[in-house]
């Protein structure tokens, strides 16, 4: 019989590219994990696997693994194998599974400080991460910028080679590089493009040419004249939640979130855990109430002490959600008490350092926090007030500076003017309101967003209604024209769908930026001047798949591998997927979000 043709038709191109980029079969990968936290628990690997032991036969082609051990939520040992010797990158990992499982229990055995032989009596609580790669799949980006752009970071690894050394950089390494710094100012994790630059460093033993500022270090000159391969590959990742609990796969160490788990009721879940989590960084001691800054949830580390902004921005924020209807009467009275406390904070003169008066921005914050915050004694905030006021008047009187802030500064005095009754200010707050919006084309409004859209809701005219109604509709039209779809994100980024693309943005991919906008589009929903009744209904299918994009920033338990405190973490807002700082005003905006948009997602389903 003759042979079918179709049978031995070699694959096309794009069926290569998917067979390089296929993961590890689901099934195998639970096999190998379950023999790797088996050797774990045991504190000991067999010095040659059997041929027949459940690793050879896992068919890793690229022979790279990651293992990670956690104690108590803490890395305690971490070590990466390559089986690969040859120059296809392609060998038995068997190997390359023990490898990496010796050298993690290396490092966890000097955590514990054992001597060779001994075993921690908690060895089973110690919890496993595996990462297994994919085929190693050669790639050479035209400059480490682009592969910032063309990898997605926390979902694939990189890897370098030059001769016999070779560096391989799993999505984990990534996300958890300088996650013990104390400088929280500064983002955690490695992006793909920097990976790769100090991978070349690595491989040709000169950190120079690990610089990527350089321009004589461009990757494609890197590979015509020092004779470096570059490569990315996918990873099938599997860790358990707890010590011995069941291991799960993992996307980009968490999980995929989906539109369907969006409801009224989650979105008051949300609220009241996003409500407990600021609320946990407020500190009463002998000095008053005081606030600790942005949060390392891979560190389990704070920033001391919050900027003055975040701070006012915290009050306000659990200032307005205490008086929500709906909120836990004990939640609402804890937030209403934090705010004056925070408030009272703020209002102290004793440090220079810390005047609300410093800055337009600390001043209006702070004036946000007096409007929202219970009632507290005005002998004692009248100083801090005066001084706030005095350093608004200035930007009303001569507004420049970034629209952000000159936003910021109307709302405050709007919303000032209407809490002492003094007409004047809201005046004032109009005219530098009309000036932003006058100022700034449609496609720039984004920039002064969450500020200018509360500010318009907030200053209406005498008859109530909102002379920039047609601005602030083509706006919304245009931002949701930026809101990542599937078919913009692909399998590669699911999680980014919802997410807000700024054009004009230096980060072209969604972080938390988009809550700024979505506390705007949160808050046009819920007023019924630029949300009729008629488009209660499609504005609000239009804005779940960004609350979506809000909830996949929060941390929860699937992060529980990757976090130190789970707990403590959860339902903080990540400053990107990439990037697990939770900033405390990314905190305090979203929390003002998911509560307007409890109130316009009540509109749609006809509570109003």
């Amino acid at each position: 019989m003759a042979a079918d043709p179709e049978a031995t038709q070699a694959p096309t191109p794009v069926e290569a590219l998917e067979a390089d980029f296929a993961p590890l079969d689901p099934a195998r990968a639970l096999e190998v994990y379950r023999e790797v936290r088996a050797w774990v628990h045991a504190w000991s690997v067999p010095s040659q696997t059997p041929p027949n032991s459940t690793v050879h036969r896992a068919g890793l082609e690229s022979g790279a693994v990651c293992v990670t051990l956690r104690f108590g939520g803490r890395v305690i040992g971490s070590a990466v194998g390559i089986g690969a010797r040859d120059g296809t990158m392609r060998a038995d990992a068997g190997e390359a599974v023990a490898e990496a499982t010796r050298g993690a229990l290396r490092e966890a055995s000097q955590f514990f400080g054992l001597k060779a032989g001994q075993t921690p009596p908690a060895a089973d609580r110690v919890m496993v991460s595996v990462e297994f790669a994919g085929r190693f799949v050669p790639y050479l980006p035209a400059s480490y910028d682009d592969a910032d752009l063309e990898i997605p970071a926390g979902i694939e690894g990189i890897a370098v080679r030059a001769g016999e050394r070779t560096r391989v950089v799993f999505p984990s390494m990534m996300l958890l590089f300088g996650a013990g710094s104390v400088d929280l100012g500064r983002p955690t994790g490695m992006s793909p493009g920097d990976a790769l630059a100090t991978g070349v460093g690595a491989v040709l033993e000169d950190p120079g040419t690990g610089m990527r500022l350089l321009a004589e270090n461009n990757p494609q000159r890197m590979a015509k004249e020092r004779g470096v391969t570059f490569y990315r590959f996918s990873v099938a990742h599997l860790a358990s939640r707890t010590p011995g609990g069941d291991p799960e796969f993992l996307y980009r160490h968490g999980r995929v979130l989906h539109e369907r788990e969006v409801t009224l009721e989650t979105l008051r879940v949300w609220r009241d855990g996003l409500a407990n989590h600021l609320l946990a960084r407020v500190r009463t001691g002998a000095d008053g109430v005081t606030m600790a800054g942005v949060y390392s949830p891979v560190s389990d580390t704070f920033a001391p002490r919050a900027e003055l902004v975040e701070q006012g921005l915290a009050a306000w924020a659990l200032g307005v959600t205490a008086r929500q209807p709906g909120v836990d009467a004990e939640l609402a009275a804890r937030c209403a008490e934090a705010a004056r406390g925070l408030v009272l904070d703020l209002s102290r003169r004793e440090d220079a350092a810390r005047r609300v008066e410093r800055t337009p921005a600390a001043a209006a914050a702070f004036v946000l926090a007096l409007s929202s915050a219970a009632p507290v004694d005005a002998e004692r905030v009248k100083p801090a007030r005066d001084a706030a006021m005095n350093s608004l008047r200035t930007v009303v009187e001569r507004p420049e500076g970034a629209p952000s802030m000159l936003a910021l500064v109307a709302y405050a005095v709007g919303r000032e003017g209407a809490r002492a009754g003094l007409p004047e200010l809201r005046v004032r707050a109009s005219g530098l309101l009309e000036t932003i919006f006058r100022e700034n084309p449609v496609e720039d409004l984004s920039s002064s967003m969450p500020w200018a859209a509360l500010a318009a809701i907030d200053l209406p005219e005498r008859d109530g209604t909102i002379t920039s109604t047609p601005v602030l509709l083509d706006w919304r039209d245009l931002v949701m024209k930026n809101m990542m779809t599937p078919a913009d994100a692909g399998p590669d980024a699911e999680d980014l769908v919802g997410g807000i693309v700024f054009p004009r943005s230096r980060a072209p991919l969604p972080s938390a930026q988009s809550v700024r906008v979505g506390l705007a589009l949160a808050a046009m929903l819920a007023d019924e001047r630029l949300t009729l009744n008629n488009r209660v209904a499609p504005e609000t299918a239009r804005l779940v798949p960004l609350l979506r994009f809000v909830r996949q920033l929060m941390g929860d338990d699937a992060h529980a591998a990757l976090f130190v405190d789970p707990e403590r973490a959860k339902f903080g807002v990540r400053s990107a997927l990439w990037d697990q700082r939770m900033t405390v005003e990314a905190c305090a905006v979203t929390l003002v979000l998911l509560s307007d948009a409890i109130r316009g997602v009540e509109r749609s389903a006809g509570g109003r």
